[in-house]
């Protein structure tokens, strides 16, 4: 059951020439790895991440300037831009300000002082105008750029890397989760479709030929079961002339463990390709630094169900339209979309296995209504103490069928 059907993402035809060189992207709860053949030493926009050159350390250094051919390069360059025309502005309205003040005529010629006015006045409107403009464009561009990227200095390797560079990325900077969509519009039947969701905002643009998803961390702490390390003991008894007692002294042959260790294995990249429980692999896929949401599509298949009006007057006055159904995969998340009849009909849903089903409420309906009244006013008096009831509680019930039709709750 857990080898499901994956399907690819599509990607671009001029990411073929990319593809074609081996790349694997690895996301894990506690960060990413990003494995690559460099064609420069540009990283991009990044925060915390850490590079290795073909199993070595390598440096990362910021760079002011980086090629506007590269897209978030493109994008500071343009915020970059927005600054330069706001302090170019703010400089000419504080010039402007100074020639007002620092002016002393020496005779007084009514019209040149009016038209001066006119020009100042006209040039200071259009100074305030245009320093609004580009404050609100500079702010919008800079939220834009967050969004994207968790710094706005541009990253680069030391020296060109000639083999495989592997980046480390910090957790939080690329996610993964599972998403669920159901279509109950069938009165028999429920259209489930699997979703991964993953997003980007580490300030690398990513293009993998293979990605793995995987619910566990990429450092795992191996313990072993016992460590009783060996040490040898060496006795002696030494006499002393003035006292016919005797006394060990202990020497320790040595301090370390006395153990025969075997070379570790290195770790095979890319050796993962079943997927598991919460484990997946992609093939082929685009994946730019824009914080936004990019799905893909792992399962689309219908099952039968059962579904039946329900309600829980003592948590909610809702009558809801709960289906049970057993799916073809395992639900690993239990947060759903639900449409019917082409219609979003909530976004937060949530299901839960019940009773060897799986139970997803798909719809509320409206034409039943139920009011819960108190029998008892609540106060402290009320309930039970040690064991014996004071007073007694409960709550009145009315449902009201306003539809045109029977509906058994």
């Amino acid at each position: 059951m857990l080898n499901r059907l994956l399907i690819p993402t599509l990607i671009s035809s001029a990411l073929f020439t990319t593809l074609s060189v081996a790349s694997t992207l690895e996301i894990y709860n506690d960060g990413a790895k990003y494995r690559y053949i460099p064609i420069d030493n540009y990283i991009g926009f990044s925060k915390g991440a850490d590079a290795n050159c073909d199993g070595q350390s390598a440096a990362l250094v910021s760079i002011e300037q980086c090629s506007d051919k590269k897209r978030l390069c493109k994008d500071i360059s343009m915020v970059k831009e927005l600054i330069n025309q706001q302090k170019a502005l703010n400089f000419e309205s504080s010039v402007l300000e100074q020639l007002v003040a620092i002016s002393k005529p020496t005779d007084i010629d009514a019209s040149k002082w009016i038209d001066a006015a006119e020009k100042i006045g006209k040039r200071k409107v259009e100074l305030s105008i245009e320093m609004n403009s580009v404050s609100s464009e500079l702010v919008s561009a800079s939220k834009e750029f967050q969004k994207q990227a968790p710094s706005d200095k541009a990253t680069s390797t030391a020296s060109k890397c000639a083999g495989e560079l592997e980046l480390s990325i910090p957790s939080g900077y690329i996610g993964a989760k599972l998403q669920y969509e159901a279509d109950a519009s069938a009165p028999d039947t429920i259209q489930i479709t699997q979703y991964m969701v993953l997003n980007n905002r580490s300030g690398v643009d990513i293009v993998a030929k293979d990605a793995y998803i995987y619910a566990k961390s990429s450092k795992m702490h191996l313990k072993p079961q016992h460590f009783t390390p060996w040490t040898a003991q060496l006795s002696e008894k030494i006499r002393y002339k003035k006292s016919s007692r005797a006394m060990v002294a202990t020497t320790y042959a040595s301090d370390e463990p006395m153990v025969a260790t075997l070379p570790m294995p290195a770790p095979t990249v890319g050796a993962v390709v079943q997927a598991g429980y919460k484990n997946y692999h992609i093939s082929g896929i685009e994946l730019p630094s824009t914080g936004k949401d990019v799905k893909v599509k792992i399962a689309d298949y219908r099952v039968p169900t059962k579904c039946q009006y329900t309600a829980h007057p003592y948590r909610d006055t809702n009558v809801y339209r709960s289906c049970s159904f057993v799916p073809s995969y395992p639900i690993e998340a239990n947060k759903w979309s639900i449409k019917r009849d082409s219609r979003l009909v909530s976004d937060q849903a949530y299901g839960e296995y019940w009773e060897g089903e799986y139970l997803l409420n798909t719809d509320v309906d409206d034409e039943i209504l139920i009011s819960r009244k108190r029998v008892v006013k609540h106060d402290q008096s009320s309930g039970i103490f040690g064991g014996s009831i004071r007073k007694e509680d409960g709550f009145r019930l009315d449902i009201t069928n306003i539809s045109d039709s029977p509906k058994t709750i």
